[in-house]
């Protein structure tokens, strides 16, 4: 019997990334954090038999999941949502007119504009093949129901960071050719509340003592330690002792946080070792994650194309900031 397609889930755009990353991180309804684990791990570019095995789902499931947030975007994500007639556009596209309208008209080479207006936005549009017609009004409402203002298109939050560009490809380079002379090796605090439970603080210290373990776990190695830009992980000290002991630190741009790979790791763990539980003690806790932790390593299988077909991949730039 031949082998079946690989699927995945469209490419996503950074902004997409991050929305996924807030539900996997907020999420009530068990519904809708699976599958949003399910897309985030097939956006970051892990297959199907590798989603099946770590959700404990069917691959029908995982291929459902992706094409119809394919077909309907976030949502598909909504446990509650139900067919009907198809809207004349997407939701896939109405996702694409809202990132638009939050970016500013000099990105698109349009001058003498410091911010849309309907009409501009309309004709945009139109010209770059996003719709082949839109009203005013139309667009107005689509704007309302994805969240967009004028007002919140003015202090929309863009990276503010202006090496972005730089840190993310050093990131995706890591991941795409990982260094023959060490490990890649992506760090994040979880929590805060359930950080709490494992170490009673968080500080500098904490991490540094974090980065010795590693030291000693791998010591014919050089650890590339990919994190945020969490104020103990650059604490000066952090960085004088890993300098001296051929640890480098990867900080990702700010505002990038969804490309570190422990993001789906961390929200199947959450899902799946603490949603629903009302564990009786810390040490009962601490038990539950370690457990999850050792069941996940006997089928960790090694980690590859992250985002593959993402339109990250082809920036050249990136806006430091929203005016």
């Amino acid at each position: 019997m031949a082998r079946r397609p690989e699927v995945f889930v469209r490419p996503l755009t950074m902004e997409e990334g991050r929305k996924l990353q807030r539900i996997t991180r907020s999420a009530k309804d068990p519904v809708k954090l699976r599958r949003a684990i399910v897309v985030m791990m097939s956006g970051q570019g892990q297959s199907v038999p590798d989603i099946t095995s770590l959700m404990q789902v069917s691959g029908d499931y995982v291929r459902d999941v992706i094409h119809a947030f394919n077909d309907k975007g976030f949502d598909a994500l909504d446990p509650k949502w139900s067919g009907g007639r198809p809207r004349a556009i997407s939701s896939q596209v109405r996702e694409h007119i809202c990132l638009i309208a939050k970016t500013v008209p000099a990105e698109w080479g349009i001058t003498g504009h410091s911010t849309w207006s309907l009409r501009t936005l309309a004709e945009h549009l139109i010209t770059r093949g996003v719709v082949a017609a839109i009203s005013r009004e139309h667009l107005r409402r689509i704007l309302r129901n994805g969240g967009v203002t004028w007002q919140t298109t003015t202090t929309w939050k863009s990276s503010t960071d202006p090496h972005f560009i730089a840190k993310m490809q050093r990131v995706l380079d890591l991941y795409d050719h990982p260094p023959a002379d060490g490990r890649v090796i992506c760090v994040d605090e979880f929590g805060p509340l359930n950080y709490y439970r494992i170490r009673t603080r968080k500080r500098w210290r904490e991490y540094l003592s974090f980065l010795k373990t590693l030291r000693v776990r791998w010591p014919g190695e050089k650890p590339y330690v990919i994190a945020d830009n969490y104020s103990p992980h650059k604490h000066p000290q952090v960085r004088a002792w890993a300098a001296d002991n051929d640890i480098e630190l990867v900080f990702l741009p700010t505002y990038g946080s969804w490309l570190n790979w422990i993001e789906s790791e961390f929200a199947a763990l959450r899902y799946y070792a603490l949603n629903g539980t009302d564990h009786r003690s810390h040490d009962e806790q601490n038990a539950a994650i370690g457990a999850y932790v050792r069941w996940r390593n006997a089928r960790a299988e090694p980690k590859t194309n992250f985002a593959a077909s993402s339109p990250i991949r082809s920036w050249t730039s990136y806006p430091a900031k929203v005016a």
